[in-house]
Parts: C-alpha cells; sequence; structure tokens
C-alpha cells in the first residue's frame, strides 16, 4: 500500500485500512467475533495484529486482506504491541496476563503472570512496558534467551520492575511459565 494510511480498531468487530491522502477507506479487514480492542502495524508495514473482546489476536495480511493466523490463550485481549525487529507481538488481557508471540510461528513462547489485569503494553528492544489496573507501570526486561541475539527455545521469565506514581519500586524473577 502506498502513500500514506492508517488502521483503526472499531467496535463493529472490523480493522478499517485508511487513505489519510484521499480521506477514505481503502480496505476493510473481517473476521473478529466481538469488538477489536487495539491493533499494531509490524515495522515492515506488511502486516497487521489486532487485539479484540473475543479473547483472540489476529495477524492479517495488509496487501491482501486475508487473516495469516488467529492467536488463542487469553480471556479478553485488552492491548497489543510488535517488537521494533518485528519479530515478536506482545499481548495483554484482563486475564492478568502479558503473552509473547512468535511472528514466523504465530506460537505463544512466553507467559506473565501478573496480580491484577493489564490494559496497557508498549514493546521495545529491551523489553516490555505494561500498565494494570492498579494503576501499575511494569518495566519487564526481556530474558537473556530472548535478546535478540539469542537463540534458545526455552525462555525464564523477565526481570519484572514495578513503578507506582509515588515512587514504590518492586523487583524479582518471575518463575512461572506456560
Amino acid at each position: 500500500m502506498a502513500g500514506a494510511w492508517s488502521r483503526r480498531p472499531t467496535h463493529d468487530r472490523t480493522l478499517k485500512v485508511w487513505d489519510l491522502d484521499r480521506g477514505r477507506v481503502l480496505a476493510t479487514l473481517e473476521g473478529h467475533a466481538r469488538e477489536v480492542s487495539a491493533c499494531v502495524v509490524t515495522p515492515d508495514g506488511r502486516r497487521v495484529v489486532s487485539a479484540s473482546w473475543d479473547q483472540t489476536l489476529k495477524a492479517w495480511d495488509l496487501e491482501s486482506g486475508r487473516v495469516l493466523a488467529t492467536l488463542e490463550g487469553h480471556g479478553w485481549v485488552s492491548a497489543c504491541a510488535v517488537t521494533p525487529d518485528g519479530l515478536r507481538v506482545v499481548s495483554s488481557s484482563p486475564d492478568r496476563t502479558l503473552r509473547v508471540w512468535e511472528l514466523d510461528t504465530y506460537a505463544c513462547v512466553l507467559t506473565y503472570c501478573g496480580d491484577v489485569p493489564y490494559t496497557a503494553v508498549a514493546a521495545a528492544a529491551t523489553g516490555v512496558i505494561a500498565g494494570d489496573t492498579a494503576g501499575n507501570l511494569w518495566f519487564l526486561d526481556w530474558p537473556p534467551s530472548m535478546a535478540p541475539s539469542s537463540r534458545s527455545t526455552t525462555p525464564p521469565m523477565p526481570v519484572a520492575r514495578s513503578w507506582r506514581p509515588w515512587g514504590r519500586v518492586r523487583s524479582w524473577w518471575q518463575s512461572r511459565r506456560s
């Protein structure tokens, strides 16, 4: 898709791909059974990943508009973010988990279990930032086995640090995995 374009989640169970120069819809991506809560485009601009209240994420090919994969394992999915290298998507959920999915196999490779529901997530080269309903902002470092240069297939859980607006910080190794 050439030119300036945008994508937007909607409450009608679809994603709309917009031509920003012309102000018109280029495509409507249909496939979720409930409202779409979030979406993110991969850095190469070829795919979009959507999160939905139907308890799934969907990876879409932007050129054809077809679903490449449906990712299941959450309750309602509140947010999603793609890593800068485009290799993984991270999802957050009120089911109190963050999940990391490989975008080449669409497999869930890591599950982080928290104490309260997660509502927001961002992915960086060095780790994940997630917000929860208790007002915590979590900074989760990628485990050494998930660092960009690592090849291990059995990752440990990331180091978690919680920051509250009043400055309280907690750190620990989390040993639970799915």
